[in-house]
């Protein structure tokens, strides 16, 4: 299973990359000298469950199997990567790298318990393009006739900007639960970017099984962001929505990728 997961990431890892790349392509270049700079923290996680059925006899019960967490940072969206790293949470994992105004560090803590789990990142940028990653998969079981609803807590910043007012840096959290009977999947993607914005929440996604068997299933949570640096073209705004949407393709397709990997496992 472990080998399975981290060809999962690695693919996962290759395919951001690559969409990314083909953004900056696509833009007009302009020059600014400013630092582009941004952070994410994903916090206090948790959840509720609903008894969607009283009179069943079963107990509302959510069973986590063992948390896996992946961290990456890269430069100038050429898929190299600078520092790398993937686990079962605990231990925590990190890394980081800088030279000068450019720098971008990943973190993944926890216990291995969901509600112990902090996901951060950073980046920054003067002269070259940096992107930071952190990643954390909990797979689940959860009982029949349940609803189930995930919390987690974000704060996003970014800034930079050039002098067409387009944004220098963005900071994403994404998130994704899927049920791997059907493959279905639900997500939420939240962004700051553009000039000193800072975006503060809590993010909620939720499912009802619904059905007279348990629901097998997994939460992906996976924070980034990237900075231009001043001599890199910077994406026209339609090209960060072409992102965000391929993003989430990505996301599905690495469900079902996951689905398929632990069905292999059983056989």
């Amino acid at each position: 299973m472990e080998k399975s997961m981290k060809s999962l990431f690695k693919s996962i890892h290759c395919n951001c990359v690559l969409a990314a790349f083909a953004m900056v392509l696509t833009a007009a270049p302009h020059a600014h000298a400013a630092v582009a700079q941004g952070a994410a923290t994903i916090s206090n996680l948790r959840y509720a469950l609903t008894d969607l059925d009283p009179d069943d006899g079963i107990s509302p019960n959510l069973a986590f199997n063992p948390v896996y967490g992946n961290i990456w940072g890269g430069l100038n969206f050429s898929g190299s990567r600078v520092y790398e790293d993937n686990d079962f949470i605990p231990p925590s994992i990190s890394g980081n790298w800088e030279n000068g105004n450019n720098a971008i560090s990943s973190r993944v803590d926890g216990s291995g318990r969901f509600e112990d789990t902090v996901l951060s990142v950073s980046h920054r940028s003067e002269t070259v393009t940096t992107e930071a990653h952190a990643f954390i998969d909990f797979q689940f079981y959860l009982t029949p006739g349940t609803r189930i609803t995930f919390y987690s807590d974000y704060a996003l910043g970014a800034s930079g900007y050039d002098p067409d007012g387009r944004a220098r840096s963005l900071t994403f959290f994404q998130g994704r639960l899927s049920e791997f009977g059907t493959g279905e999947v639900r997500n939420f993607l939240h962004f700051a970017g553009d000039e000193n914005l800072e975006l503060n929440g809590t993010a909620s996604i939720s499912w009802d099984n619904a059905g007279p068997e348990a629901w097998e299933g997994s939460l992906n949570l996976h924070t980034f962001g990237y900075s231009v640096g001043s001599a890199v073209p910077v994406p026209e705004p339609s090209s960060y929505a072409m992102l965000a949407a391929g993003l989430g393709l990505m996301g599905f397709l690495a469900r079902q990728r996951t689905r398929r990997a632990r069905q292999s496992g059983r056989d």
